[in-house]
């Protein structure tokens, strides 16, 4: 599936957002009529991606990904990034948002970029964790991620994001930075060279260690078509840095930037299937 931008951007994005007209900003949650507490709301996503084959590759393909949230009629409207792990808030008020969350991070299959042929394939991963949302206002979104990888890196990576919300009417503009980390484990799957891989595809050999992969930043546009429908436009920039940008895999086989695009349609539905 699947130049560092200074963070004086983040502080720019986040001090205009808080500086907007309210007016114009209302936070508005898709119409749900006002229901019992035991009524649920449920929001299935799917979005389609543009993006490199894998993390370093010059080469990019289509991809997809899921999307749900789920919450009580009575909590509030939970706003989302097409960025964001698929996730569940099991504490959900209007200032903070936890719950578990996952990931899929795409395979890394060598044959299919000729630079990387002799590099060993890595599949694909699952990343379960749990995350956290913090509005310090309405018009301010911070979130973290902590995940652990199954089957791919079997590391421990994380994801910290900021936005400034912008609404108006029916659409909902989301624009901010990201930044990704990674445990020694989980940069040195995707980053490392072997000895043998070396000697296959004429790098030398590289052990990564952990700390910050990414930076970046990334945007969406959503606009609410119906109280049930709704259609997102994403778009996303992130270039390595630290060990994994100066990997032989970034440096010299691949790219450190990389660039996606995306679109997706969203459906909300209530029903009172949970009894307790």
């Amino acid at each position: 599936m699947r130049r560092s931008l200074p963070l004086v951007v983040s502080a720019a994005v986040v001090a205009f957002a808080a500086q907007a007209h309210a007016a114009d900003m209302a936070l508005e949650e898709p119409a749900v009529a006002v229901a019992p507490i035991d009524v649920w709301v449920a929001t299935i996503k799917g979005t389609g991606f543009y993006q490199p084959r894998f993390e370093g590759s010059k080469e990019y393909s289509f991809s997809g990904a899921p999307g749900l949230s789920i919450r009580r009629a009575d909590e509030p409207y939970k706003i989302g990034s097409p960025d964001d792990g698929i996730d569940i808030a099991l504490i959900n008020t209007p200032s903070i948002q936890f719950g578990p969350t996952a990931r899929i991070r795409s395979e890394r299959d060598s044959s299919k970029v000729s630079r990387f042929r002799g590099m060993d394939d890595i599949d694909y991963g699952i990343e379960p964790g749990a995350f956290l949302e913090y509005y310090p206002s309405e018009f301010i979104r911070l979130r973290g991620e902590a995940r652990y990888g199954l089957w791919g890196s079997e590391g421990f990576s994380g994801t910290l994001a900021a936005d400034g919300i912008f609404i108006h009417d029916r659409l909902t503009f989301l624009i901010g930075p990201r930044l990704e980390l990674g445990d020694n484990k989980f940069t040195n799957t995707y980053f490392g060279v072997s000895g043998r891989e070396a000697a296959r595809v004429g790098v030398s050999s590289y052990k990564a260690d952990g700390g910050v992969k990414s930076v970046g930043a990334a945007a969406s546009a959503t606009y609410q078509l119906t109280d049930a429908w709704s259609v997102t436009t994403f778009g996303r920039y992130d270039r390595l840095t630290g060990d994994a940008g100066k990997s032989p895999v970034a440096k010299t086989l691949g790219t450190r930037n990389a660039f996606t695009v995306g679109l997706g349609v969203g459906y909300s539905f209530a029903w009172d299937g949970f009894k307790f």
